[in-house]
């Protein structure tokens, strides 16, 4: 446009929308597969630190086998090594979470949030989850914090390498009605809500609205 004035127009780039997956447990028979998916996710790791001797690079199948599947067979070696899995988080009410993996042409579609999520769920007796990742790996951390992970301490490992620990604790939620005297292990009140004014008009039954009479209030239990 005019002597000298030249524009140069950028292509505005579109969010991909969410992916919504069916999660499903994972067998001994699956092992290739998602070590070839892990080595091929970790490789962006590699790039972001020059170094292609980090270990989910690295691994080989047997011993990927061995670490996360347990011997004498596909399925009841899955369910021994589940037992055991549960059997730790029950006794120290903690569960390390290791080694998303999401396929590169799909990541930033809500499939790492949904897996992070689903591990919760299948858990629900553990008090605090912990993590890890390098602290170059922004995205990552990004990740870890909404959904609600804090870092809880880094350790060095070369001078190209630090790890960052991340930790997220459970809350659990009480239900009382205002006016309940406090039990001694309530923590600090959440919240209040109240019913609606008298002048409000309410459906004609209480099955449509689920509430109770009385007004709630939201309480944390201190974890144990």
């Amino acid at each position: 446009m005019g002597d000298g004035l030249s524009i140069t127009f950028v292509p505005m780039s579109k969010v991909a929308p969410p992916i919504a997956c069916e999660i499903a447990r994972a067998e001994a028979e699956d092992a290739a597969e998602i070590l070839d998916l892990q080595k091929l996710a970790y490789r962006s790791e590699a790039q972001l630190y020059d170094d292609w001797t980090l270990p989910p690079l690295t691994q080989t199948l047997e011993s990927y086998a061995r670490r996360d599947f347990a011997r004498g067979g596909a399925q009841g070696g899955a369910r021994r090594a589940d037992r055991r899995l549960r059997a730790r988080a029950r006794e120290r009410r903690r569960l390390p979470v290791g080694r998303l993996v999401v396929r590169p042409q799909l990541q930033g579609r809500g499939i790492g949030t949904q897996l992070m999520e689903q591990i919760e769920r299948e858990f629900p007796q553990t008090r605090r989850l912990s993590c890890f990742t390098g602290a170059r790996s922004a995205g990552n951390i990004r990740l870890y914090e909404r959904l609600g992970y804090v870092r809880a301490r880094e350790k060095v490992l070369s001078p190209a390498i630090t790890l960052v620990f991340m930790e997220k604790t459970a809350m659990t939620l009480r239900i009382t009605r205002l006016g309940t005297p406090r039990a001694a292990n309530e923590g600090t009140r959440l919240g209040t809500v109240r019913r609606p004014p008298r002048a409000y008009p309410r459906p004609n039954s209480r099955r449509q609205t689920g509430t109770t009479s009385g007004t709630p209030c939201s309480r944390e239990t201190p974890s144990s």
